[in-house]
């Protein structure tokens, strides 16, 4: 007899790959308001790779460690709490702006709409960190390479997918 992990929302296996949930997610619910001036969903790459660099404008979901945790509950049920790294990289020069405008935009939509990925995706809880910025070059060299160079601005932040599967 083969026991198989069945996702509790969906009640069978992923049909589709968390990280690619995840930014199918996020570019689907890209338009819905909140504030924010952000670039055109068109503009923007969504992806779990960089790839070739084409564009100004990258949002990559990158996995990580997960971690499950056994839970009793009448059947044998296990929580997973699965890691993704959200990576924003712009280019240009109002790359600064952007970065930061699609920081707010998807801070936004992950914590307005945490169970946003339940009946498609069969994530129960989603959950976002700040947004850490990553180096790219220091403050005199930006004002430096300013005139001559595209900008590049990048951050990252860690989204946990929480959801449970049963045997």
């Amino acid at each position: 007899m083969t026991n198989t992990l069945k996702v509790a929302r969906l009640d069978g296996p992923f049909t589709i790959d968390p990280s690619i949930g995840l930014w199918t997610w996020l570019k689907d619910n890209w338009t819905n308001a909140t504030g924010y001036t952000v670039p055109d969903k068109t503009l923007i790459k969504f992806d779990v790779k960089f790839g070739d660099f084409i564009g100004y404008n990258f949002v990559i979901v990158e996995s990580m460690n997960n971690k499950a945790t056994t839970v009793s509950l009448g059947k044998q049920w296990v929580m997973y709490n699965d890691i993704k790294r959200l990576q924003i990289m712009c280019r240009g020069t109002n790359s600064v702006n952007n970065r930061f405008q699609m920081e707010q935009h998807i801070d936004t939509l992950i914590n307005s709409n945490p169970s946003g990925m339940q009946t498609t995706y069969g994530i129960d809880i989603m959950g976002i960190s700040s947004f850490t910025k990553i180096p790219d070059m220091s403050e005199q060299e930006m004002n430096n390479q300013q005139q001559t160079k595209v900008l590049t601005s990048r951050s990252y932040a860690l989204v946990d997918l929480n959801y449970y599967k049963h045997l």
